[in-house]
């Protein structure tokens, strides 16, 4: 079934904010109209819809966060959050959202020291609503790496480049830059984050009975990979219709890389690659709507990032050669044409310059980058980490080379 596009969610918010008048029923409904004109690029009417919920409740949190994100916050009621964090509980998420508020504007305010407190306090609130299990995980992708071994892909051998574009990566890596620069391209449609590959790996998890996906995978027969093939072009052509091909960009989608080789031998992988250090503190320094339990304190972003980062020298000597192509953010940042044009030739596309115009674009964007992806390329994120140097020591310890994966392109040089 065709899911409701942004303008027709937003009018149903609009209908039920209308009609429950007065209450927490009115703030959700506002709260979620904002975020709505968020994804719209619409941060006038975003702001409106806060601040309507602030009416009802001087304390929602979620609505002091949602004008920090915009920029919108006056100095006077900068000045008057400390005062509703102390009158609220310390361990709701209403106190974590009103810290990660102080925390964006303390950064703005050039008060790094202070900032880096807020986030730190705010994610320790977060933590704990959100389990983290790093042994889990570590199970996983050991049980991926087995399932998935260069024997075991060689059996399905690559094919011409006519299917889906997968993004993969860490959050806050780049994946929603290189998702609208490819949606820009007039052969491809973006698809955002879509959890069809999810789906699909539950569902080899309870027809195998085993608790990883990747071994119900490995054992495929060729009907097997093609009746799962034909459901994800299915699931896709409800949204993309006839003729162009889909960006999908779920940056966890890098657990699932095995399964696109077997499944969607057409289809082609983009790795989307940051420096730790960045990657790291950009993700504990972003309140995520839901999931990303990983990023809420910097030991937890360790492990889960060494992981993925054993994962992905997995991947590099088992799939099949000519499915993966990586993508430096630095490199994109500052050389979008060069890098793009690798992009598109490894997805059997030609060349357009629609891709570096990928701002003006008015389709939504749901991701914690909507505002990054509403201009052009810019190199202000890169080297982001060095103001909170002093606070970051667990990540300084397991990336002590600053310039840890920087390429000639990266340090301005070629």
């Amino acid at each position: 079934m065709k899911q409701p596009t942004a303008r027709q969610a937003l009018a149903h918010c609009r209908r039920e904010a209308k009609r429950a008048r007065t209450g927490q029923g009115r703030i959700a409904w506002l709260l979620r109209s904002g975020a709505i004109h968020e994804q719209l690029n619409a941060a006038g009417s975003a702001e409106k819809a806060y601040r309507a919920a602030l009416q009802d409740d001087t304390s929602c949190g979620a609505a002091w966060h949602g004008l920090s994100e915009l920029g919108r916050l006056s100095d006077l009621e900068y000045r008057r959050l400390p005062m509703l964090v102390r009158d609220t509980p310390d361990d709701s998420e209403q106190r974590a959202l009103l810290l990660f508020a102080i925390a964006r504007e303390r950064d703005r305010h050039h008060d790094s020291d202070g900032a880096f407190a807020a986030y730190e306090e705010a994610n320790t609130i977060i933590a704990g609503q959100r389990p983290f299990d790093g042994d889990t995980l570590e199970r996983e992708t050991n049980a991926i790496k087995t399932a998935f071994s260069p024997d075991c892909l060689a059996q399905t051998p690559l094919a011409e480049p006519r299917g889906p574009i997968f993004i993969i990566g860490m959050p806050r890596s780049g994946t929603t830059l290189l998702h609208e620069m490819l949606a820009a391209h007039p052969a491809l449609v973006g698809g955002g984050e879509r959890d069809d590959l999810l789906v699909m790996a539950q569902t080899l998890r309870d027809i195998s009975a085993h608790s990883s996906f990747a071994v119900g995978c490995s054992r495929l027969i060729a009907g097997d990979r093609r009746r799962l093939a034909a459901a994800y072009r299915d699931a896709c052509r409800v949204d993309v219709g006839k003729g162009r091909r889909i960006v999908d960009k779920l940056p966890s989608n890098y657990l699932r890389a095995g399964m696109v080789a077997q499944v969607l031998p057409t289809a082609r992988i983009i790795h989307t690659r940051r420096s730790p250090l960045d990657t790291c503190v950009s993700c504990f320094t972003t309140h995520f709507q839901r999931g990303q339990s990983f990023t809420y304190s910097l030991e937890r972003l360790v492990t889960a990032y060494r992981l993925y980062e054993r994962l992905m020298t997995h991947w590099r000597a088992a799939l099949p050669p000519g499915m993966l192509h990586e993508v430096d953010y630095e490199a994109l940042v500052r050389e979008p044409a060069l890098v793009m044009k690798g992009v598109l030739d490894h997805c059997g596309l030609p060349w357009d310059a629609s891709c570096l115009g990928y701002f003006k674009n008015s389709q939504p964007v749901t991701s914690a980058s909507r505002w990054q992806v509403r201009e052009p390329p810019h190199q202000r994120s890169i080297g982001r980490w060095h103001r909170f140097s002093k606070h970051i020591g667990p990540l300084l310890t397991q990336w002590p080379d600053h310039d840890f994966g920087m390429t000639e392109v990266h340090r301005g040089k070629r």
